[in-house]
Order: C-alpha cells, then structure tokens, then sequence
C-alpha cells in the first residue's frame, strides 16, 4: 500500500499489507488505518504515525468498512453474509448483529451515532443504533446498492439499483420522505454537505443526476464519460469528482456551475475511484 503525502502528491511510503488488498478505511481520531484482503478474514492494521503493521482477525473478508472516529468503532459488511462485525477499535473485540440479506453497502452518521446498511436482496437498509446495536428496518427501492448521509440535516439517501431512484430517509424517524427518479441503474452517489446538493452516478445512461436536497428535486443532469461508477465531492472545492469505467480520466463537475455546463475532464493512470459498490 502507498503513503502518499497530501501536500504535495508524492508517495512517502510503500507499506506491506498482505496479498490481494481490498477495502481501505482510516480513523483519523486514532491515525490507524484498516486494509482488508480478499478471500481473507484478516485485516491489515497501519499506524499512521510510523507505518508499523499488524493482524487483525474479524472472521470476514470486510467489503465494506464504515469507521465512527467518535466512538472508535469499527463496522465490517460481507455481501454473502447477513451479519455486520462490529469491531472495538480499542480492544479488537468484535460483535456480530443481525441485518438482512446481500449487504452491499454501509455508512455512519457520526453526529447520530446511527449505521445505515444496504440490504440488497430484501430492499430495505438496516439502521444500528450504534449505541447498543439495536436494529430498525426502513423500506427503500429495488437493490439499495450506495447509501450517503448528510450529517447536517440528517437525511439518508438510498441509491436503488434496479428502481432508477434514490430513496430519502429522516434520520430523526427512519420514515421515509421521498423518491427520486434518477438515470439508468444508479450506482454511487457522494453529498456536499455545505451545499445539500446530492450527485447519483447513473451507470447505464452515462450520466450523474444532481439533486437539490434542500426540497429534493432534480435540479440537472450531467453527462459524463462511460459507465460512472463511483464519485467523490470535495465540499471545500464544490467540486464532484466521477470515475468512468475502463477509461483514463474523471469527469470534474463544478458544483457553482452545475446547471450551466461547469464539467472538465481529467486525465489519469487508469486509476478510479472505488466509493461504489462492485456490480455482483
């Protein structure tokens, strides 16, 4: 694994962390850094101080990491499994609690304390409660497959792969408040949390649909290189960052310019983004 320094873009370290890595995950409160293996139920552990490395067994391969900094949590999904590993960043201990089915994405809000799980082969995401692992179930569409929180308003958005929509949830109540049409199966999405404004890479329509979350209406849509797959927002820059599969660059969206054309490509090394859930 590389270390690269922010600042300049340089890489500082190379870092051995086992064969085959495959989920990445950091707690910035402790500066540890979390790597898990394919076919392995052993992740890797960096400290982000000096780089030294060690073993962790979780009893998963973890395809999904969630990591709530406040209280030092560490939450494993397995898409074959209908168990979320919870692990105590202090102790190692793990925990499992009961979801559903096919999970395929995870995400925290940290001001709630409350984990939102994809359950994809039931259309619903379970809701932990991360103070006592209780559980509660909300509806969404067909395949939730990529879920983001807005921390600030506390709204939940559910991508649904198979409905063409994003399901909207109050994270007060669990009820659900709208659904969104979007483009053709929806496959990430990433929030701007300064702005409220939702970004749902389409994969099939070759497009990402921009969302007003303040009254959640469809404000554009963006056409971007072929099948995007996963985005990343840079709330400081407004800008949405999307990855198109099996090409060389991102498509840069301007959040100031959205609905007037603000869109730039950059050219990369083939490599993308990796915020969205595989295709299975």
């Amino acid at each position: 694994m590389s270390v690269i320094d922010g600042a300049t873009d340089t890489v500082t370290a190379t870092v051995k962390v086992g064969a085959l890595p495959y989920v990445v995950a950091a707690n910035p409160a402790t500066n540890k850094i979390y790597v898990s293996k394919t076919f392995s139920n052993t992740m890797t552990v960096i400290d982000g101080a000096t780089n030294a490395t060690s073993n962790l067994k979780t009893g998963i391969q973890a395809d999904a990491i969630a990591v709530n900094p406040v209280t030092n949590k560490l939450y494993l999904t397995n898409y074959e499994s209908q168990y979320v590993t919870v692990l105590n960043g202090a102790t190692n201990d793990a925990t499992p609690v009961v979801a559903e089915v096919h999970l395929w994405a995870i995400a925290p809000n940290l001001v709630t304390n409350k984990i939102y799980v994809a359950n994809a082969g039931s259309s619903h995401l379970t809701v932990i409660d991360g103070a006592n692992n209780g559980t509660t179930t909300v509806s969404t569409g067909n395949i939730p497959c990529a879920i983001a929180v807005d921390s600030v308003t506390n709204r939940v958005y559910a991508v649904n792969y198979a409905s063409d929509s994003v399901t909207v949830i109050d994270g007060t109540n669990s009820s659900v408040i709208a659904t969104i049409g979007v483009g053709e199966r929806p496959q990430a999405i990433g929030i701007n949390s300064v702005t409220h404004t939702i970004y749902v890479a389409n994969t099939h329509s070759n497009n990402v649909t921009i969302i007003d979350g303040t009254n959640n209406s469809v404000i554009a849509t963006i056409t971007t290189g072929n099948g995007p797959n996963a985005i990343a927002v840079d709330p400081a820059a407004n800008r949405a960052y999307v990855s198109n599969m099996g090409r060389d660059h991102l498509t840069v969206i301007d959040g100031r310019q959205a609905t007037t054309g603000g869109v730039s490509k950059v050219k990369t090394r083939g490599t993308r983004l990796n915020n969205s859930a595989d295709q299975r």
